[in-house]
Parts: C-alpha cells; structure tokens; sequence
C-alpha cells in the first residue's frame, strides 16, 4: 500500500488519513490508559442518551462477572433499568452465574449493543431484592453504582440498531407477561 493511501476501512468512510488519526487521537486510541487508571474515552457516569435507552425496556444486556476461580462469566440479560445516571437495577435468575459471582465479590460489568449505544458499564452490584414477586421462578434484583462507562466501539464503525432475539413463541408471551410487572417492581424502591 502506498504510504499516502489511507487503509482500506477509512477510504470507505469517507475520512481523511489525517480526520481519521485526529478522531482516533481525540478519543484517545492511541494512548492507552495506566494502570488502575480510567481510560481516556471514559465516564465516570451514564451518557444522557443511555439512560434513556435503559429507560425504554427490553434491550438484551450481556453481564460479565468472574466465578470463584477467577475466569470470566457472561450472560444474557433484558431486564435492565438505569433509574439516573449513577444507578442501573437488572434482574437476574437466582441460580445464574452472574447472581452467583456478585453475591460473592461484587464486581460487575454491563455491555450495551444498541443503536448509537456501544458502551462497557463497570461498577459494584448490591442484592436489593432477593426474591421478584413479579415472577413465578426465583429471580433476584441488584442495583449497580457506575464507576466507569467507556464507549468500546472500534474506531470506524457503529451500531445500527438492538441485538435481534427471537423467542420461543410460549416464551415470548410468558415474557411479555412479566415484563411490565417486572419494571414495575424495579421502579418501586
């Protein structure tokens, strides 16, 4: 590739070599953070914008833990509610792993994958509610305090709309069921 051609990916947007490293640079790419330190692109709280996304209901949510041996644990998760900008609530399965892992330590971290909503949530996990009395199966209420909300989109690309689920259609209408309940007993505390 001659040196004054920009990479295949920044052609494609349209962008300048030089827009595209200012944009790079701006966000701070290409100087990673120290150690124990929050990254350049971070927050220390939820984007205006993310809060009222949570606030719509139903966004699949990946919950990222670490169990008892210290390797990580992801699952899946669509009841999630961000009450302010400080505060995220989400309800999980008693005997998931998240619930497991942040009884015991915690350390909780939120991936959104939502239309212009690419960001990792960091924070510490409460139990606030053992036991949802919208739902018929054991199911558990935490509240997340934020410490770090980090956009982690790579340079050059976006997220155009939500993760598509596709539900069982018994399963469907059984979470249509709760979801306003389950909401409704989140916003209640």
């Amino acid at each position: 590739m001659c040196k004054d051609q920009p990479p295949f990916y920044v052609a494609l947007s349209g962008l300048t070599i030089a827009e595209y490293l200012r944009i790079a640079v701006n966000q701070g790419t290409f100087e990673p953070p120290m150690e124990g330190s929050m990254s350049k692109n971070a927050q220390p709280k939820l984007p205006t914008a993310t809060v009222e996304y949570l606030a719509a209901r139903g966004h699949t949510v990946a919950v990222a833990t670490v169990d008892a041996k210290g390797q990580p644990d992801i699952d899946l998760i669509s009841w999630v509610l961000a009450v302010n900008e400080k505060t995220i609530r989400f309800v999980v399965g008693a005997a998931v792993p998240a619930a497991i892992n942040i009884r015991r330590d915690r350390q909780v971290t939120l991936q959104i994958l939502g239309k212009d909503q690419v960001y990792a949530i960091k924070g510490t996990a409460s139990v606030i509610k053992e036991k949802m009395e919208a739902t018929k199966w054991p199911t558990m209420l935490f509240e997340m305090v934020v410490d770090e909300v980090r956009g982690n989109m790579y340079g050059a690309g976006m997220v155009n709309g939500d993760v598509p689920v596709k539900r069982d259609v018994r399963v469907d209408a059984l979470h249509k069921t709760f979801l306003e309940a389950v909401y409704t007993e989140m916003e209640s505390l």
